[in-house]
């Protein structure tokens, strides 16, 4: 069960139902949500040579998470037909 998009741009979901994409979506977003209050702890820490490497592998790895999950949601939606089309950066947080 996933969502897969080719080199034309082309999205489609793959052995999923409707019900089963949605509850997809919808896991994804309550841990998204999860990721970005864990993230929250790190505002206004600077991320420099002084930082703990473990803090920054953190942030990073919750970044990534976050990227990775929305993109996926986006992609669900645009399967459903209820795209926003836009790609997520998770620089721009």
């Amino acid at each position: 069960m996933y969502a897969d998009k080719d080199m034309n741009g082309h999205i489609s979901v793959h052995e999923m139902y409707r019900e089963e994409w949605s509850s997809v979506k919808d896991a994804c977003e309550m841990a998204i949500g999860v990721w970005r209050t864990q993230l929250k702890q790190f505002d206004g820490m600077p991320i420099n040579e002084t930082i703990d490497m473990q803090v920054a592998q953190r942030v990073l790895y919750l970044k990534t998470r976050i990227a990775n999950s929305v993109n996926f949601v986006n992609w669900l939606e645009t399967a459903d037909g209820e795209s926003s089309g836009n790609p997520y950066n998770p620089f721009l947080l």
